[in-house]
Order: structure tokens, then sequence, then C-alpha cells
């Protein structure tokens, strides 16, 4: 199981979803809506954007411990789920019917 980093670039919240569906946990910085996607402690951890310290640290932990990166991985997984067209779908429809 890998570990799939995001540092610094805003809009790459695809990449998240992507790593997340394929159970590899995600290191990531908090830019753009990558905090919307990666649920820190669950499904990866997120650090401070411009702190490489912060980010060596999460990586170290998470390449250190096989067994939290494979929980991330799988609960990764789960989450991504949530982000599938037909997902998405369901619940802009939910919510159209709800408000209609």
């Amino acid at each position: 199981m890998g570990v799939e980093v995001g540092a610094g670039v805003a809009g790459r919240a695809g990449a998240a979803v992507g790593a997340g569906a394929a159970g590899r946990a995600v290191v990531a910085t908090r830019v753009g809506s990558v905090d919307e996607l990666v649920q820190e402690g669950l499904t990866g951890r997120l650090v401070p954007p411009s702190d490489p310290a912060a980010l060596g640290a999460a990586l170290a932990e998470a390449l250190d411990d096989p067994a939290r990166r494979s929980a991330w991985g799988a609960a990764g997984r789960a989450r991504a789920a949530e982000f599938t067209l037909d997902a998405t779908v369901a619940r802009t429809a939910a919510l159209l019917k709800e408000h209609a």
C-alpha cells in the first residue's frame, strides 16, 4: 500500500479522490478543496502549505506505520466512493427533489 503526496497545488482535489479510490493513503497540504476530501487522521494527513517540516513528519508517519497507512487507504477508498458520478448525481437529484 502506497502513499499519495499532494503538496501545495490548489485544484488537485481530484488527485486525492483518485488516490483514495486506489486505496492509497494521502498526505497533502490544506489547499483548495483537498480538506473536503481528505479526512484528517482517517483517510490521511493534512498539513499546512509551505511547511516542509510538517510534510516530512506526516510522510514519515505514513511510511513508518504500515497498519495506519493501510487503514487510511481503506477509509480513503470508502470516502472516494462518495464522489463517484453516480453518487454525485444521486445526491444532486435528492437535493432537487427535496427543494422542489
